[in-house]
C-alpha cells in the first residue's frame, strides 16, 4: 500500500469508529416506549359483579367508556367531543343487549363539514354471548343511583 492509501485509511478511521459506535449504541439500547393506560376502576368486591367487571376491562370497553362506564375518552368532531358514558339506568337489559349486538356505527358530527369522528362502537354480537352481555349490564347497573323509599323510578 502506498503512502496516499495509508493516509486515506487513517483519515477515515475516526469517522468509521464514530459511526460504528453510534450503530452499536442504537442496536444495544433500544428506545423505550411507555404507553399510559387509563385507570380501570376498582374491581368489585361483590363476586356477582366480577364477571361483568372482567368483561368490561378485558374486552376493552373501559378504554373508550372509562372506569365504571363514565365516558370521557376524546372523540374529535363527535357531538360532545367524547365517547358517551354507558349508563345502564338509561336502558333496559334488552335494549342494552340490542345496542351491543348492533353497535353504533354512526356517531353524530359536531361540525358537518369536518371528518367523521374516529371512534364508534362495533357490534359485539360475534364476540360476546347473551349471558356475557347480561353480566356487563349487571356490572354497569351497579353504578346507577340507588332508589330511595317512595321513589317510583
Amino acid at each position: 500500500m502506498n503512502k496516499v492509501g495509508v493516509i486515506a485509511v487513517l483519515a477515515c478511521l475516526p469517522f468509521v469508529l464514530v459511526m460504528g459506535s453510534i450503530v452499536y449504541v442504537v442496536k444495544i439500547q433500544p428506545k423505550k416506549i411507555t404507553v399510559s393506560r387509563p385507570p380501570l376502576g376498582a374491581a368489585p368486591t361483590d363476586q356477582g359483579l366480577k364477571k361483568g367487571y372482567d368483561l368490561f376491562t378485558g374486552k376493552g370497553c373501559v378504554y373508550c367508556h372509562g372506569p365504571e362506564g363514565k365516558g370521557g375518552t376524546k372523540n374529535p368532531n363527535a357531538m360532545g367531543g367524547e365517547v358517551p358514558s354507558i349508563k345502564a339506568e338509561n336502558f333496559t337489559q334488552e335494549e342494552f343487549i340490542e345496542k351491543l349486538e348492533v353497535g353504533v356505527r354512526h356517531v353524530d358530527k359536531a361540525e358537518a363539514s369536518k371528518a367523521e369522528p374516529p371512534l364508534y362502537m362495533p357490534s359485539w354480537k360475534a364476540r360476546l354471548t347473551h349471558e356475557e352481555m347480561g353480566e356487563l349490564y349487571k356490572y354497569l347497573s351497579s353504578f346507577a343511583p340507588k332508589k330511595k323509599d317512595g321513589d317510583e323510578w
